[in-house]
């Protein structure tokens, strides 16, 4: 079983984008080009490289088992500057693989990768991760672990674990809380399609469902998502220091930017 984790990064095309839900095909082009304007503009890629490196790539350089591809899907339209610094942020990553692509959904845009780096669908643990998001070091290992034997019994089925934090960026406070498949290193072996086929929440009911302990997902809240979640029961929230020790706990490598970054100067 091959493991290999998609990353969208800013990448311009259908897909489940806020602006493209209820959209026709017909309107798309439309949407793509507000997309442009709204995915590049300086401020919010600035941001968006920052969190790439030192959060979401970094948690994928922490990884203890090292065996995996980590596909990273971005834009031709995006500007020769910012195209320029992501291929050197990803150049360290022996892992990675960049592709850039004209406006295109998700799913055909991964196919091209995984086919050109001789990946099937059949034989392939697919796994989604934003780039503002993080995953703990022992994601991958425990992946593999749990679900080898269902790939090699030729099912297809779903996987996720429960413990997520989320990190409210403006001030470093959060809360964390089980919640699996949350959309952050939710993951599904599928004969034939993308991970991006199915709504993350929708993934448990619809296939055999692995539940992996002692992982965890750090998500990031901030002005730039494209997606809100619940407010926190009142006993899951943290404070500053409860928020700074459960990094430190859970999430070493970070270093002094991705802990600014968090609100953790």
């Amino acid at each position: 079983m091959h493991i290999a984790g998609i990353c969208r990064f800013s990448l311009v095309g259908p897909g489940d984008w806020r602006v493209y839900r209820g959209a026709s095909k017909d309107q798309h082009e439309a949407i793509a080009a507000k997309q442009v304007a709204s995915l590049f503009a300086p401020a919010r890629v600035e941001q968006r490289l920052a969190t790439f490196e030192h959060i979401t790539l970094a948690s994928m350089k922490a990884q203890s088992d090292q065996d995996f591809h980590f596909l990273v899907l971005a834009s031709e339209l995006m500007p020769e500057i910012y195209r320029d610094r992501l291929s050197r942020i990803c150049a360290g990553v022996p892992q990675v693989s960049l592709r850039f692509f004209p406006v295109t959904g998700a799913g055909a845009a991964q196919m091209q990768v995984m086919s050109g780096l001789g990946l099937s669908y059949r034989q392939t643990l697919q796994f989604r991760l934003d780039d503002d998001d993080a995953l703990s070091a022992n994601y991958v290992g425990k992946m593999r672990t749990y679900c080898t034997p269902l790939a090699r019994s030729r099912m297809q089925f779903s996987a996720s674990f429960h413990r997520v934090a989320f990190v409210n960026t403006a001030d470093g406070t959060g809360f964390a809380k089980d919640l699996p498949f949350m959309s952050a290193g939710t993951a599904v072996l599928h004969h034939r399609r993308t991970i991006f086929a199915f709504g993350h929440f929708g993934l448990r009911k619809r296939f055999p469902a692995v539940s992996v302990p002692s992982c965890h997902s750090l998500i990031l809240k901030h002005d730039t998502n494209d997606s809100t979640v619940e407010r926190p029961p009142p006993r899951s929230r943290m404070t500053v220091q409860k928020m700074r020790e459960y990094l430190d706990q859970n999430y070493p490598f970070l270093d002094g930017e991705g802990l600014r970054l968090l609100g953790h100067a």
